[in-house]
């Protein structure tokens, strides 16, 4: 299967603000096995449910191919939708392409 042009991250904006100057993004514990990443089309139903508390959200675009790590697009356990999951890897800012404040 092809790389996509992108994928998505949301992170929070105190989780946005805390890795500026930094080489990578902060994660939170959601994402100890494997870093959760979004499709454009996820990108507001995965906000409204996880980040339900939050007025905005952080939407970072990143080049799949400067990400390194294995990316899988797959199902969580349970469930039908497929996302794409990045494992044994990190996101640095290096492959950030884009940023966007979304109110939630």
């Amino acid at each position: 299967m092809p790389l996509p042009a992108h994928v998505y991250k949301i992170l929070t904006p105190a989780a946005w603000q805390s890795c500026q100057g930094q080489p990578r993004l902060a994660l939170g514990a959601d994402d100890a096995q494997f870093i959760h990443l979004a499709e454009p089309d996820q990108v507001n139903r995965i906000a409204a449910k996880f980040f339900s508390k939050e007025p905005q959200v952080i939407v970072v675009e990143l080049d799949p191919a400067k990400l390194p790590g294995r990316l899988v697009h797959e199902a969580n356990p349970g469930g039908a939708t497929l996302y794409y999951h990045l494992y044994d890897g990190y996101l640095p800012f290096s492959a950030v392409t884009g940023v966007k404040t979304v109110n939630n």
